[in-house]
């Protein structure tokens, strides 16, 4: 079974990153694992998430005590990803709503070209 990593970052935006979180647990995950992986970047009132599992799902929170800026928070999403054994690692803005079908849909175009 793949496993897929979803990073995502938040910057003072805890309206929009709990509703793609919302939206991301809806997805099939019937094929493969999913890892969200939310990257709270310094902001300057905390995420109400927490670690959490179901079905093939789990859902990372990560603060950090500073903003990384853009590049720098994902980097340490995709590092967590990879300790994980991530095969795929998906970057979401976190005012993404997404089709519980996406992953699946990214994965056949994925798997059809060995360089991605």
């Amino acid at each position: 079974m793949k496993r897929i990593s979803v990073s995502i970052l938040n910057f003072n935006g805890e309206k929009n990153t709990l509703e793609c979180v919302e939206s991301l647990k809806k997805i099939d995950t019937s094929k493969f694992k999913v890892n969200i992986i939310v990257i709270d970047n310094g902001s300057a009132e905390r995420l109400n998430l927490k670690d959490s599992q179901w079905d093939n799902a789990s859902l990372k929170v990560i603060r950090s005590e500073k903003n990384l800026g853009f590049s720098g928070g994902h980097n340490v999403g995709i590092e967590y990803a990879l300790k994980k054994g991530s095969d795929f690692i998906v970057i979401l803005n976190n005012d993404t709503y997404v089709d519980k079908n996406f992953l699946d849909e990214l994965l056949k175009t994925a798997e059809k070209d060995a360089r991605i």
